[in-house]
C-alpha cells in the first residue's frame, strides 16, 4: 500500500474528518461504535465538526434517544448507538464495576445496598417519569452524611452500567435520566466473543491505523480480550508495520481521502482524534503532549493541520459572543492561521453565535 507512512493523514479519513457520506448524528456515532463524552457540549461539537449540523440539532438527537448517553467502556460517559447500548454495557459493566466497588463497599455501598437502590430508581422513573440526578437522590435519601460525598456519582454509575438508566432529554439546563426500557428498542442478545469481534471491527473501521494496544485502551479491554476481537475481524482489515509495530485498517474508511493542500481542523477536548489512541504520537510528538492533556485524562480542545496537532484552543462566552483564543505551539503563517481562525467561525455557527477572533 503506497499510503502507509502517514498514520495522521489516514486517520482523518477513517474519523471522518477528511469528507463523509454520513448525515446524521445517530451515523456518525454508529460509525464511531462510542465517542467519549463526559463533556457534555464538547461532544456535541465532535459531531458538529464533522456533520453541517448545529448544537440544537445534535441535542435534539440525544433529547430522542437517537444517540445515547451514558458510562461505557471506560469509566466515563460515551454517546454510543442506541442498539448498540446494552452489549456494550454487558461486555464493560464487569471491568469498571471492579474499579469502583472496592470504593463504594468502604462508603457503605455494598452490592445488597446498591441493588435495593437500583429497584428504587426504576419505580421511581417508569412512566417516563425524568428526573434529574439530584431529584433521585432527594427520593433515595442515602442514609448518613459524608463530606464531599461521592455516593450519588457512584449509585448512578451503577444504575447505568446494569442498564437501568441512561440519559433522559435535556430539561432546559439540566441533564435527567431515563429508563432504558423505555427508550431503547429491545434487541437480540450477543454472546462475549461476538461482543468483542463487534467492537474490534467497529474500533479499526473508525480509527485506524491503529494497533491492538490502541484498541485495548479505547475499549477499556484486557490485552487477551483485545487479541480476541482483534482476530476474529483480522481477515476483514488491512496491516502495515511501521516502526516495528503492526497496524491495522479497514481500507472501506479510507473512500473518503483528505483533499490536496492543508486539511485545518478546529476540534474539542476530549476528541477522538486524540484521546482514543494509547499512543498518540502520530500526531502528537511526546515533548508537545503536556500542551494538549494532561497526566489525569484533561484533553483540551486542539488545532491540527494535517492530522498534526499544531495548537490548543478555549472559548469564553460573553452574552451572545463566543471568543476563541488559540495558543499556537510553534509559528504559523499568516495563511495557516486564516484557515484556522475560518475553522473556529464554523465553530461559532455550530454555536448559533457571534464569534470574537484574534486579529492576525
Amino acid at each position: 500500500m503506497p499510503f502507509v507512512t502517514d498514520i495522521a493523514r489516514l486517520r482523518l479519513a477513517a474519523q471522518q474528518l477528511a469528507g463523509t457520506a454520513i448525515t446524521t448524528p445517530g451515523n456518525m456515532v454508529r460509525h464511531f461504535g462510542a465517542i467519549q463524552a463526559q463533556d457534555a457540549a464538547m461532544c456535541k461539537w465532535a459531531i458538529g465538526a464533522r456533520l453541517p449540523l448545529t448544537e440544537q440539532e445534535v441535542q435534539a438527537a440525544i433529547d430522542n434517544a437517537e444517540v445515547i448517553r451514558t458510562h461505557v467502556l471506560r469509566p466515563t460517559w460515551h454517546l454510543i448507538a442506541p442498539e448498540d447500548t446494552r452489549w456494550m454495557l454487558a461486555l464493560s459493566a464487569p471491568r469498571i464495576r471492579g474499579q469502583y466497588m472496592g470504593m463504594a463497599r468502604t462508603l457503605g455501598l455494598d452490592d445488597a445496598f446498591i441493588k435495593k437502590y437500583n429497584k428504587k430508581i426504576e419505580r421511581l422513573l417508569r412512566d417516563h417519569n425524568y428526573q434529574t440526578r439530584e431529584e433521585i437522590m432527594a427520593h433515595l435519601q442515602l442514609p448518613g452524611s459524608i463530606p464531599n460525598d461521592i455516593r450519588p456519582s457512584l449509585v448512578m454509575i451503577d444504575a447505568e452500567l446494569s442498564g437501568i438508566v441512561c440519559n433522559g432529554p435535556m430539561r432546559g439546563k439540566q441533564f435527567t435520566y431515563a429508563l432504558i426500557e423505555e427508550r431503547i428498542a429491545p434487541v437480540n442478545t450477543i454472546t462475549k466473543q461476538e461482543a468483542l469481534a463487534a467492537l474490534a471491527e467497529r474500533y479499526f473501521i473508525s480509527h485506524g491505523p491503529a494497533t491492538l494496544a490502541d484498541l485495548a485502551w479505547w475499549g477499556g479491554l484486557s490485552l487477551t480480550d483485545a487479541r480476541n476481537g482483534l482476530a476474529a475481524v483480522k481477515d476483514r482489515l488491512t496491516s502495515f508495520m511501521a516502526d516495528g509495530v503492526e497496524y491495522f485498517l479497514d481500507e472501506r474508511s479510507m473512500a473518503h481521502r483528505h483533499p490536496d493542500g492543508d486539511a485545518v481542523h478546529f476540534l474539542p477536548a476530549f476528541d477522538e482524534f486524540l484521546i482514543s489512541y494509547k499512543d498518540r504520537t502520530a500526531s502528537i510528538p511526546l515533548p508537545l503532549q503536556a500542551q494538549a492533556f494532561t497526566r489525569n485524562g484533561i484533553f483540551k480542545p486542539i488545532i491540527t493541520v494535517n492530522g498534526t496537532v499544531v495548537g490548543i484552543w478555549k472559548r469564553t462566552i460573553k452574552k451572545d459572543t463566543l471568543h476563541i483564543e488559540p495558543q499556537f505551539f510553534g509559528k504559523m503563517g499568516k495563511a495557516q492561521q486564516r484557515a484556522i481562525l475560518a475553522q473556529a467561525e464554523g465553530y461559532a455557527a455550530f454555536m448559533g453565535m457571534k464569534v470574537s477572533l484574534p486579529k492576525i
